[in-house]
């Protein structure tokens, strides 16, 4: 299993972004096969920014999943069962309201 300590470091993810990025690379909900691949442990960092991004202008969760696999791939791109566990993983979370910046 890979280790996440590095990745929030490397594209400079706050602790929601990393929460995210993490559980959209476990889960795969694209198909990729990224979680079999410790080199692409990166692969939904940018969906998780947009998603959390999306949270923080008070978009619902679910929306916020849908408009943004919409947006990185294609319109319906992220089928019903992965979006509904994609939501059930991140329901999970309680993201904060801003972004904190260490000093």
């Amino acid at each position: 299993m890979i280790e996440f300590k590095l990745i929030g470091k490397l594209f400079e993810l706050d602790i929601d972004e990393l929460q995210v990025a993490k559980s959209l690379w476990m889960l795969d909900p694209m198909r990729t096969s990224c979680h079999l691949n410790p080199g692409m442990d990166d692969e939904y960092t940018g969906e998780a920014r947009m998603i959390i991004a999306l949270i923080r202008l008070n978009v619902p969760l679910d929306s916020a999943v849908k408009l943004t696999f919409d947006q990185y791939f294609w319109r319906g791109a992220l089928k019903e069962e992965p979006t509904q566990a994609v939501i059930a993983e991140l329901s999970r979370f309680q993201f904060t309201t801003q972004r904190t910046v260490e000093v």
